[in-house]
């Protein structure tokens, strides 16, 4: 990944399980003048980004109702939160092309079915994580796999392998489906399923982003503009030289 610029990103349980509106800070875009011929790159809190262009705009793991963690703790009910999903859409483009998810975890996917409802943004994702968007209430979903190619308007989506990172030695949550036929209501119901990553083209710029991993599964060695790498666990750090 020769010339690419490295965004690291972290992770706290305090920016977990709080709203927006403490991390307005965080919610941080290239401004629209700078970027009119290029790219414009809005990141907004976990691993939740926008990319626009010329019109058009991409989400991927968007993300904004910082479910508490202690609910996750104690296995209790999560649901979106409405309150926070409207504030976060302040943020973003009326008519996002797609969105893109790298796995189904709760704090990738579960604003999504709401956030499809409201922009009619088709999901491109796994699988199970479609499969869990569909349980959740979106009606529609185009499952994907390593090795795929999608393209939306101006963007070329390939859609890359990656794998994520062990907490305490394992995945969190590491089903490939779902158990039972309901809709998820706990965070053990957002399964992993299977981990992407995706290499963006568009305006003759090619956007690399995955949500960590681990030195099993690199990015590919090919030249990017921009590389969002998730390092939040030890096992996605040990991907960095040095």
């Amino acid at each position: 990944m020769k010339r690419a610029l490295l965004l690291f990103l972290g992770f706290s349980a305090q920016a977990f399980g709080a709203g927006l509106s403490p991390y307005a800070h965080l919610v941080v875009s290239d401004s629209a003048a700078s970027s009119r011929d290029g790219v414009r790159v809005t990141y907004l809190g976990t691993n939740g980004y926008q990319f626009e262009f010329k019109g058009h705009a991409l989400l991927v793991d968007p993300y904004f109702s910082r479910v508490n963690l202690l609910n996750v703790t104690l296995g209790s009910r999560i649901q979106p939160d409405i309150s926070r999903v409207a504030e976060g859409m302040r943020h973003l483009a009326p008519k996002p092309d797609a969105i893109l998810v790298t796995h189904g975890h709760f704090d990738h996917l579960i604003d999504v079915p709401i956030l499809m409802s409201k922009t009619q943004a088709r999901l491109i994702a796994s699988a199970s994580a479609v499969d869990l968007a569909k349980r959740a209430g979106a009606s529609f979903g185009e499952a994907v796999t390593a090795g795929d190619v999608r393209r939306i308007g101006p963007w070329k989506i390939r859609v890359l392998p990656a794998t994520h990172d062990r907490l305490f030695g394992k995945v969190p949550f590491d089903q490939h489906e779902m158990r039972g036929l309901g809709p998820p209501q706990r965070a053990a119901d957002w399964i992993c399923g299977e981990p992407l990553a995706f290499l963006i083209e568009v305006g003759e710029q090619r956007i690399y982003i995955d949500s960590g991993g681990t030195p099993a599964q690199l990015p590919p060695h090919e030249r990017v503009d921009l590389a969002i790498l998730g390092v939040a666990l030890p096992d996605s750090r040990a991907r960095l030289p040095g």
